[in-house]
């Protein structure tokens, strides 16, 4: 791992602890880089890989250079949604609870059948 800003953690298999620059990283492990932090990764290839704040990303067994697919997402602020959405999700799901619930409310007011005034007097 390169130099690292802010807060950066990482995760080789059992918990986030604190990353160290120059700490050896392997495929499958997960770094953590806090919102105002960044830290790269450099492989055996000479390729660098820059990992920029408020991004969890799963590092590849090759390097992106080399074709590899990077797993990156985007963690959120507190206020934005749930942490680990794609950016847009949140909102994407947000919008369809309103259309159902909206189609929801309208369906129970309008679609009464029209003979409801049958009543019985006791």
């Amino acid at each position: 791992m390169g130099q690292t800003v802010g807060d950066v953690k990482i995760n080789q298999g059992v918990q986030f602890v604190t990353a160290q620059p120059g700490q050896s990283v392997n495929a499958g492990d997960r770094i953590l880089v806090m919102e105002g932090g960044a830290t790269s990764i450099t492989y055996s290839d000479g390729c660098k890989m820059n990992i920029s704040g408020g991004s969890l990303v799963t590092v590849p067994a090759t390097s992106t250079c080399k074709g590899a697919e990077l797993h990156r997402q985007q963690i959120a602020p507190s206020d934005s949604g749930p942490v680990g959405t794609e950016v847009g999700d949140y909102d994407t799901v947000n919008t369809v609870g309103w259309i159902w619930l909206s189609t929801a409310a309208a369906c129970f007011i309008f679609c009464e059948p029209e003979n409801d005034d049958n009543t019985v007097s006791p």
